[in-house]
């Protein structure tokens, strides 16, 4: 039975080195350079075939008098029109909600940061009940201590807090009088109501 060795075990033997195999040599940086050039090469090429069917680009490439068409330049600037339009206009911040139902106040306060929590306050639970704004979680209080939401003079003494530090909404628990393991998402008492934002078409 032949022995088993196992060189980590035995820090007095040497072993010696692999001798490298010439079949395996790493690629040269002209041969890498050749191959990546090719592939954009091929990229160019199928993407300019995808825009030859759809009708957007004539003939071959630029140095082969290939050029977009009418309706490639059409094309071109309505995907730039709606990047700058959606980078513009795409609301900043986490999102807050809060369910409507006849007889609450549209322009109220408080928000919560759960959709599901939300419908709870809506008529029949639907999502287009619920509204949806944005806001810069920067411009939020978070108090040392929770504040539960239901206890009036404390949420007044966080607000006051909150406008010293120059912020514009604060963080409240809805955890009181919740059974032993249960939670409750947080509720943002907006006091400043420049600092949401609403989607477009919201």
């Amino acid at each position: 039975m032949a022995e088993r060795y196992n060189a980590l075990m035995d820090g007095l033997r040497i072993v010696p080195p692999v001798e490298p195999n010439a079949l395996l040599q790493p690629p040269m940086l002209a041969d890498a350079w050749t191959h990546n050039a090719q592939a954009a090469t091929d990229w160019m090429e199928r993407e300019r075939q995808i825009s030859r069917d759809r009708g957007l680009w004539t003939g071959g490439g630029l140095l082969e008098g290939g050029r977009p068409t009418q309706a490639g330049v059409v094309d071109a600037v309505r995907q730039y029109g709606n990047a700058v339009l959606m980078g513009t206009t795409a609301p900043k911040g986490m999102p807050v909600y809060r369910g409507q139902y006849r007889g609450t106040e549209p322009s109220g306060n408080f928000f919560s940061e759960d959709r599901e929590f939300a419908k709870q306050f809506t008529r029949r639970g639907l999502d287009e009940e619920v509204i949806v704004r944005h806001i810069d979680p920067a411009a939020v209080y978070h108090p040392q201590k929770p504040v539960y939401a239901g206890d009036e003079a404390a949420v007044d003494a966080a607000i006051a807090e909150a406008k010293v530090k120059g912020l514009r909404a604060v963080r409240l628990s809805e955890a009181k009088g919740s059974a032993p393991g249960e939670t409750e998402p947080a509720s943002i008492f907006v006091f400043d109501k420049s600092a949401l934002t609403a989607s477009p078409g919201s």
